[in-house]
């Protein structure tokens, strides 16, 4: 059976707040799925959802539409954010001998946590292994320096549209993650961008004018009834944005800082080669 397109069987998609709205908030759009969502009661602990990545009702099936997709197949490394929904995404990655990468919360204290096992050594209690708590346990920091290459990405979501654009929480840690694995190399044009979501937080379309460059689209979105594949990508971020980022965030995470003397120190070395080139004429 082909993953495009697909409606798990027995089941119909569930109809959203609406097909497409006119507005020119990401919050309108937030603030209808989490009010949808608690009213029709299809959220799970943490509650409300609101300001949340909601834990919607049927995320488990969500993620294993994973197992339909050839990228995921193919996949050897997987980052799948933190959020409480996307822990059986997270459970797959480590079920199915793959790699498992997990963002820093916040990106305060590093990047990435990073957790592989041997079959031999594989936990009985997969599940355990990534909570919030086993992924600060178990896994390896992974530094700014660390060589790697990530095959796919999991991302957790607010609401999204058929053609690919998302809409977060509204803190920005998931594109700033994309821009600095950017930066590092470790993803690129063929890295796979997923997200799973409900089916009432699609939306047919999103007014293309709240968004802006950093925003990361998708290219597949997974549900409890379906498989949406994203026909024409969109333009993704060429890495961090230094002009639109605050002195605050820069201040709050030291990958952050560390990058950008990375990059004070490139430049220095291009003008000075500039200069000893026109001295040298």
């Amino acid at each position: 059976m082909s993953a495009e397109g697909s409606v798990c069987e027995g089941e119909k998609p569930q109809p959203g707040p609406e097909a497409c709205v006119e507005d020119n908030s990401k919050q309108s759009f937030r603030k209808k799925v989490w009010d949808y969502l608690e009213k029709n009661k299809l959220v799970n602990f943490p509650r409300p959802a609101f300001g949340r990545i909601p834990n919607f009702k049927g995320a488990d099936k969500a993620a294993a539409q994973l197992l339909q997709l050839e990228e995921f197949k193919n996949a050897k490394s997987v980052e799948v954010n933190p959020d409480k929904p996307l822990e059986a995404a997270r459970s797959l990655v480590i079920e199915s001998d793959k790699t498992l990468y997990v963002p820093v919360p916040r990106l305060q204290e590093g990047l990435l946590k990073k957790i592989a096992f041997c079959e031999a050594d594989k936990p009985k209690n997969v599940k355990q292994t990534v909570t919030r708590w086993g992924i600060e346990t178990l896994g390896k920091a992974v530094d700014f320096g660390d060589g790697l290459h990530i095959d796919l990405l999991v991302l957790g979501s607010v609401a999204v549209s058929r053609d690919g654009r998302r809409i977060g929480k509204g803190r920005g840690y998931a594109d700033l993650e994309y821009a600095i694995l950017k930066e590092m190399k470790a993803v690129d044009d063929n890295t796979t961008i997923v997200t799973t979501v409900h089916d009432s937080q699609v939306f047919d379309c999103l007014p293309s004018d709240i968004f802006k460059k950093y925003d990361v689209p998708l290219d597949y979105i997974l549900t409890p009834t379906q498989i949406i594949k994203v026909e024409k990508k969109l333009t993704r971020p060429e890495g961090i944005y230094w002009d639109i980022l605050s002195q605050r965030r820069l201040s709050l995470m030291p990958v952050l800082q560390k990058i950008k003397e990375i990059h004070q120190r490139l430049v220095q070395k291009i003008i000075t080669r500039i200069c000893l080139a026109v001295i040298g004429m």
